[in-house]
């Protein structure tokens, strides 16, 4: 598995045919800017 594709399985994952984002948005930034999880 390449670096770039272990970095996608922390934030989705496919359950039952369709991508779910694990990790909230950042309200301030946007989509595509996640929350941190600590």
């Amino acid at each position: 598995m390449a670096k770039g594709e272990q970095a996608k399985t922390k934030y989705y994952r496919v359950e039952g045919g369709k991508l779910k984002v694990l990790r909230r948005y950042c309200p301030r930034c946007g989509p595509g800017v996640f929350m941190a999880e600590h």
